[in-house]
């Protein structure tokens, strides 16, 4: 049996960690499918996953369109084949029908028939323009394109998934759509779908919740400004068309993803958020896991986080907004998306990141570079593709595949400490979506001057300036959505940080009212809600508040609410004022380290427990890193920007796993590590695996 809880998989009751590899079967010749298979097996990993392009497998013929899925047509098309070699060696799959998957794939895998203004209407923005990748892309909600979906998932469905799941096949779970719908998951809410289907669906959202009547036509914003507002109430409609973005979504996921009528868990993978300012607003309005029928995961393409500051806390967020894996990595690309990448060291570094904020298996993409498609396929990209990946074209190992190596080694050898030894959350902070849903229409306080408010701050000054504090204090933390969680679940989070706006819904209100006087510590700073989300009065949570002309401390029940009108997170970057409010309430982090972001795990008790700590150096040069883990010192060396994981008994290092060598940044470091008297050495620059006693050395410099 499969499942998924809190984005782990469970095989029969046991934990897997995914490790998993991208192997783009339609781009190599069918004849290097098997040696392929078997060294990502020795790599140790034990899924693979793949897209199945729609516009591959449906053919056109001298009898018309088919769907070929055991190479009728050509060879690299029998998909069955491929699933069964990897049944054959024992791994797991984990299929992508789509149906649009990206990929580099030409109009990203739809077959041609499907273009918007072809088969039914274009997908449009605010201004009216059709929406293009390649081609013009089709309006989602359309029926003739709904239909074509269907079929084509309904075909994947009857001759690819239901004669592979397990335990009858390899395949243990199901990735539909990409990264959003058109990998658009991160882009305002302007950027669609102003369609006729897609304004329909919008209108009768509204009209199913009592908010338009029928026959009424809805108020759509069409620009990313709240120009024309005379009133709080005609922000309204800005909040509901915020609130579609995710709705939209959640239809899609459910509606295709019903058509496949499976047990398995069923996945969604996002991208990171923009850069720009309203970057994290954006996101946070598109991204309402909470709300979907699917389990969360997400992707990367957002720059080295290990050399840039910005890119850096866009990860931080997407590996924090729900637990989940890691569903694209980037293993292989160079040349299309960051340069840095070529180097093993900076892959390693994100991968352990993303590892150390929760994440629960990873995906190397690409695990196999290929160089055989078809100008149908692709038309744009040179070979080979991917132009780095652990495995080149030609099938030879590289010093990315002897690290990959290491890493699955520990990760599989440790898989109970890593998924199961999860740290609760010293604090949390509230997500309330509404806040995001009206901030990504307003840049700053004087655009809501006219109507005597300020802006709300959910993203920028907020939960960005949280997480790069708690992540820089070593404090373990979460992101909860204060909307759609259960008063058990916010019980289960022993602080709650919260930025207020001029307004807050009613239940919301009590909601914090409750939490506290049960026993939970609220940290509540900026404005005091007046208003609930439809902009009608709503002071509940103000009148339980009393007082607040300065920061207060007031017990309400069996807990405590400390009131701040002044934002600690309004200036980017680590808020000192909330680093001191934090440690007088919490008291000091259990790990103390000036030159690292360390991430910890802990499993077992008595002599049985164990530690993981996942260590990212902060440092351009080669540095011993010193810190205090739960009273005792460890020493670890480290390259510039090196990471490392180890493995800690009460007093000694039960495993460690040290990348020495930062290939990008030439710093080559000898591996070392201290703790409680206990110290362990390589004998060169290397990336060093130590398990019980035993040594294994993979890139060695000297």
């Amino acid at each position: 049996m499969i499942e998924m809880k809190d984005g782990v998989l469970y095989v029969n009751g046991e934990v897997q960690v995914a490790l998993s590899a991208d192997y783009p079967y339609y781009r190599d010749l069918s004849e290097n499918w098997e040696d392929r298979i078997i060294k990502l097996k020795r790599a140790g990993m034990n899924i693979i996953t793949f897209y199945v392009p729609w516009r591959h497998h449906h053919v056109q013929t001298e009898n018309g369109l088919i769907y070929d899925f055991t190479g009728l047509t050509q060879k690299n098309r029998n998909v069955i084949r491929f699933i069964d070699l990897i049944h054959k060696h024992g791994m797991y799959a984990i299929i992508k029908p789509g149906p649009f998957i990206h990929g580099e794939v030409d109009f990203g895998g739809l077959p041609e028939f499907v273009e918007g203004g072809v088969l039914g209407e274009p997908m449009l923005d605010s201004q009216g323009r059709v929406r293009r990748w390649h081609r013009v892309l089709p309006a989602p909600m359309d029926d003739r394109f709904d239909a074509a979906v269907r079929a084509w998932l309904t075909a994947v469905r009857d001759q690819v998934l239901r004669p592979n799941e397990y335990p009858n096949g390899p395949i243990v779970a199901v990735q539909i759509l990409n990264e959003g719908l058109y990998s658009d998951g991160q882009y305002p809410p302007t950027n669609y779908d102003y369609s006729q289907s897609g304004l329909k669906f919008h209108e009768e959202r509204l009209q199913r919740g009592g908010e338009l009547r029928k026959g009424e036509t809805a108020i759509v914003p069409h620009a990313l400004d709240v120009t024309g507002t005379t009133q709080l109430s005609d922000l309204v409609p800005y909040l509901q068309w915020s609130e579609t973005q995710s709705l939209y979504l959640a239809e899609l996921y459910s509606r295709w993803g019903d058509v496949l009528q499976t047990k398995l868990p069923v996945l969604c993978n996002l991208n990171p958020p923009l850069s720009e300012t309203r970057g994290f607003d954006y996101w946070l309005t598109r991204v309402v896991p909470e709300k979907w029928p699917v389990h969360y995961g997400f992707t990367n393409w957002i720059g080295a986080v290990s050399h840039d500051d910005t890119a850096f806390l866009r990860y931080v967020l997407l590996a924090k907004r729900a637990r989940g894996i890691n569903m694209e990595e980037n293993w292989g690309f160079s040349k299309l998306y960051e340069h840095r990448y070529r180097y093993h060291q900076i892959p390693f570094y994100q991968t352990l990141l993303a590892l150390g904020l929760g994440a629960t298996g990873f995906n190397v993409y690409a695990g196999v570079s290929t160089d055989f498609w078809t100008e149908e396929l692709d038309s744009l990209q040179e070979g080979p593709y991917a132009d780095c990946a652990p495995i080149t074209e030609t099938g030879e190992v590289t010093e990315k595949y002897h690290s990959l190596e290491l890493l699955a080694t520990l990760l599989q050898d440790n898989r109970q400490l890593l998924l199961q030894g999860k740290q609760p959350d010293e604090l949390a902070f509230a997500v309330y979506p509404p806040y995001s849903y009206l901030a990504s229409f307003v840049a700053e306080d004087r655009d809501l001057q006219h109507l005597g408010v300020h802006r709300p701050q959910s993203g920028k000054g907020a939960v960005e300036s949280f997480m790069l504090t708690c992540v820089h204090d070593q404090r373990p933390f979460g992101l909860i959505n204060v909307e759609t969680a259960t008063i058990h679940e916010l019980l289960d989070k022993p602080v709650l940080v919260m930025v207020g706006a001029f307004f807050l819904g009613r239940e919301v209100q009590h909601k914090l009212m409750e939490y506290v006087e049960r026993g939970g510590r609220l940290l509540f700073f900026g404005d005091v809600p007046h208003l609930d989300e439809k902009m009608q009065p709503a002071e509940d949570f103000s009148n339980w508040l009393g007082r607040t002309e300065g920061t207060v401390r007031l017990e309400r029940g069996e807990g405590v609410v400390v009131y701040q009108p002044d934002n600690p997170f309004a200036i980017s970057g680590i808020s000192p004022s909330f680093q001191h409010l934090v440690e007088g309430i919490i008291g000091p982090s259990t790990i103390k380290c000036d030159s690292a972001y360390v991430f910890r795990y802990h499993f077992g008790s008595g002599s049985a427990a164990r530690d993981m700590l996942f260590i990212l150096s902060q440092l351009h040069q080669t540095s011993d890193h010193k810190m205090s883990v739960n009273g005792k010192w460890l020493d670890i060396r480290l390259p510039a920007k090196g990471s490392a994981i180890l493995v800690l008994g009460r007093d000694r290092v039960c495993s460690a796993l040290i990348k020495g060598i930062s290939d990008y940044d030439k710093s080559y470091a000898t591996p070392r590590v201290q703790y409680a008297g206990h110290e362990l050495e390589a004998a060169n620059p290397c990336d060093w695996l130590y398990q019980n006693g035993y040594e294994t050395v993979a890139n060695l410099h000297v």
